[in-house]
């Protein structure tokens, strides 16, 4: 199966199309690479194929969409809703608009007061942000509970959501961050925070009302946004789970497309923060989550102990880390990238321990620097994956020009160039 995938450069291009442009996302593949890989795969009809970092949903997507059983995972419950909402099917789109109608009349009849420690408050005054909560209130009771309200951050039960609750989440999401705009800041995955009250927008109930209204017509335009190019066929679940802790049977997956988090400091909570608090998240929840992904740019209390079978270029690039004479290199920076290795070689076991024994296993990862010294992120995740029985078949290296890195000025005094190397890794597994 390996040897005849087809590999083409899996950066998305440009301005995204379809139901990749619902929800913008910095971390990922594109539709295009994942349809022609998964193709070129030749799998049969039962065939399993898995994400473990399901992000925004390109894996599942693609997969359903050419019939295949299709399982996709990730930590971050705002990815789940996505990846969930362009699963959505054809035959709902007369539903959806007046869907919108009906929860923005569910949510004017809503005589509820606001919440008192309503995370959505950091960024507007409490009557915008209850006037959201409405909006997510009317959406949960009718389409997940009609019965019982509960913020999605505690509800046991919100993996059960369906593609059409998650589209109207995910429309939600949008509303929010059309009336956030101006808290964007040069970093794309950052949303700043106003220094004091008084700089909280303050949006009318009808704003609110007609910019949810807006984002649902936005996203069932097919011209606009080719919502029906692909019709889904195949048996997808979406839901929240770790990549080190997979809820998945042993040998049971044939094909996993995934790209994990690069070693980038990107915090992808920080990134979804104003979505987590449409979902409920408290700042102390936050904080639990934040720590909680791979690739966090936080550390943990108890240092991981540094592991010989994680490989010798990742023992490498610790060494020259913690050894590095900049400030906090050998405490914080040390920290931070032990906790991220830790996290991925867990996550490559488990990656391992679905995979069939034929199975195959694509990984898209991109290398970076600290500082001046490479991380060789390719290299090491080969060298991991060669100690959980997965043998590298086949890769293609891809150069970007330009990376994420060249925003932060202070990288200027260790590097003059920004360019990254993008690499698809395909493992077969071996035992």
């Amino acid at each position: 199966m390996t040897r005849t995938l087809v590999i083409t450069n899996p950066k998305r291009t440009g301005r995204q199309n379809g139901r990749s442009a619902w929800y913008p996302y910095y971390a990922g593949f594109s539709y295009d690479f994942a349809r022609r890989l998964i193709i070129s795969a030749g799998l049969s009809n039962d065939a399993i194929v898995m994400d473990g970092w399901n992000g925004s949903g390109t894996t599942t997507s693609v997969a359903s969409a050419l019939g295949h059983l299709t399982r996709g995972f990730d930590l971050n419950p705002v990815m789940v809703v996505v990846a969930k909402a362009r699963l959505v099917s054809k035959r709902e789109h007369s539903s959806l608009d007046p869907l919108a109608a009906e929860i923005i009349k569910k949510a004017s009849a809503d005589r509820a007061k606001p919440l008192v420690d309503d995370a959505l408050q950091l960024w507007m005054g409490p009557r915008g942000a209850n006037d959201i909560r409405k909006l997510e209130r009317a959406i949960q009771q009718l389409l997940l509970d009609h019965e019982h309200y509960e913020a999605p951050a505690t509800r046991a039960n919100f993996d059960n959501l369906s593609g059409i609750g998650a589209f109207l989440y995910l429309a939600l999401f949008r509303t929010v961050r059309r009336l956030l705009q101006r808290f964007v800041a040069s970093n794309p995955t950052w949303v700043k925070t106003p220094r004091n009250p008084a700089g909280r927008i303050r949006p009318s109930t009808e704003t609110i009302f007609q910019v949810f209204r807006a984002q649902v017509l936005s996203m069932v335009d097919t011209e606009h946004a080719g919502l029906f190019e692909h019709q889904e066929i195949g048996q997808a679940d979406v839901c929240t789970a770790s990549s080190d802790s997979l809820p998945i049977e042993n040998k049971s997956v044939s094909f996993a497309l995934a790209s994990p988090p690069y070693c980038t400091r990107i915090d992808y909570a920080v990134a979804t923060k104003p979505e987590l608090a449409v979902l409920g998240y408290t700042e102390e929840s936050f904080r639990k989550l934040r720590q909680s992904l791979l690739g966090t740019s936080t550390v943990p209390r108890v240092q991981p102990d540094v592991q010989k079978n994680w490989g010798r270029t990742c023992l490498t690039f610790l060494r020259q880390v913690r050894e590095h004479d900049s400030r906090a290199s050998d405490t914080y920076y040390y920290k931070n990238h032990l906790q991220y290795f830790q996290g991925l070689y867990k996550s490559i076991g488990e990656l391992s321990r679905v995979l069939r024994k034929d199975g195959t296993c694509v990984l898209v990862v991109q290398d970076s620097y600290y500082k001046e010294i490479k991380n060789d992120l390719p290299h090491i995740v080969t060298e991991m994956a060669y100690e959980h029985s997965l043998r590298l078949t086949q890769f293609r290296h891809f150069k970007h020009a330009r990376t994420m890195a060249a925003v932060n000025p202070s990288t200027h005094n260790y590097r003059s160039a920004f360019t990254a190397t993008e690499s698809v890794l395909v493992f077969e597994h071996v035992v």
